[in-house]
């Protein structure tokens, strides 16, 4: 792993943060695996601190960590720019960044018909304006996803904000991510932003992935504003507006452009499926021969966001889930289903696992 660590070294070094974003410049990092973590010069055992590819607070400073998996050692060059996308969490973090979204509001978004016709359509825009070459023509289908995405977000109400705050931490991140490949490697830009593209132009199960799609959209977004000359970028400080406002603000576009609030049906078709598959993943531990319920007054204290669904008054932790009190933690190992006895999302009074209980506290 030390020579893994070194590989991704040389290529930050490289790097001119500040052109990224202003005022961005680089943290330490951390690489690890099952068994030991790589910091600086020494190797020491892996913790419970190190979940996840993100940025923690570890021994007094705000770094990025990232797991070592078999495929990241074939590819120096993304796996660089990964770690200056958790570099720019830890950012975020150290500037006091207040537009991170409540991950609880991902729970309660709703999966509407309307809202996610209308998605799709301001996707496709977004995605056309990305693909297009002229600035003239991707000024066009800029303004048209900006009229539909205003239209969305009038009917969407409070919930808008959600999206908005995955678009202005994960996708500012996410366009890091792009701005390092296409400084090192212009390859892996193109395909990365080709897969990014198909992931929002396609008419499939990830539309209903709101969090994982603002990514991307919010990556385009800055994409398409610094092409478009939309000067929005600013040092980080507490109090700032969300991307999407600061750019849409400052961009004039058709507000007379008309926007039916017609359903897709396949869109329909995507949210019976959605809702299915989580009642089956729910019922599937809830039923098992083998499920071993415990009950209490539990408070979350960590989870991994990409991968829970909610299905009535039910939560399906795929990975894990930390919960606890504010002196102590213990982490459980997915898959999971925690009951929900109330609104307040961050408490549960049951939750549900196959097997033993097993945890590490």
């Amino acid at each position: 792993m030390d020579k893994i660590y070194q590989e991704i070294q040389h290529r930050i070094n490289n790097i001119n943060f500040d052109t990224l974003w202003p005022g961005f410049n680089s943290y330490e990092f951390a690489l690890y695996n099952d068994e030991k973590v790589c910091f600086e010069t020494k190797e020491i055992p892996v913790t419970n601190e190190f979940m996840g590819n993100t940025s923690i607070k570890f021994e007094g400073k705000q770094i990025a960590i990232w797991k070592i998996e078999e495929e990241d050692v074939l590819d120096f060059d993304y796996l660089a720019a990964a770690l200056v996308h958790e570099m720019f969490h830890a950012h975020q973090f150290h500037l006091g960044d207040s537009r991170f979204s409540n991950e609880f509001d991902g729970v309660t978004y709703p999966l509407e018909s309307v809202n996610l016709s209308l998605k799709a359509l301001e996707l496709s825009h977004l995605s056309r304006a990305v693909i297009e070459e002229t600035q003239e023509k991707k000024a066009i289908y800029f303004s048209e996803f900006l009229a539909v995405r205003h239209k969305r977000f009038d009917l969407l109400g409070p919930h808008a904000n959600y999206e908005k705050g995955i678009e202005t931490i994960e996708g500012s991140a996410e366009y890091i991510t792009l701005s390092v490949l296409k400084a090192i490697n212009i390859d892996a830009y193109n395909a990365h932003k080709n897969r990014a593209i198909n992931y929002l132009n396609t008419l499939n199960e990830h539309l209903l992935d709101i969090r994982r799609t603002a990514y991307f959209s919010g990556a385009f977004i800055c994409i398409l504003a610094d092409e478009l000359a939309i000067d929005y970028k600013t040092e980080i400080v507490p109090g700032l507006p969300y991307n999407f406002d600061l750019i849409s603000h400052k961009y004039a576009y058709s507000k007379t452009l008309d926007v039916p609030e017609t359903v897709n049906p396949i869109v329909i078709q995507l949210i019976n499926a959605h809702y299915e598959n989580i009642s089956k993943l729910v019922s599937d531990i809830l039923t098992h021969e083998q499920v071993s319920k415990v009950t209490g007054a539990f408070k979350i204290k960590g989870f991994d966001p990409m991968n829970m669904k909610a299905y009535k008054n039910y939560v399906y932790h795929k990975h894990f889930l930390a919960m606890g009190t504010e002196d102590e933690t213990a982490f459980v190992i997915g898959p999971l289903v925690i009951e929900m006895d109330g609104m307040d999302y961050s408490k549960f009074s049951a939750y549900y696992k196959i097997g033993g209980m097993q945890n590490d506290s």
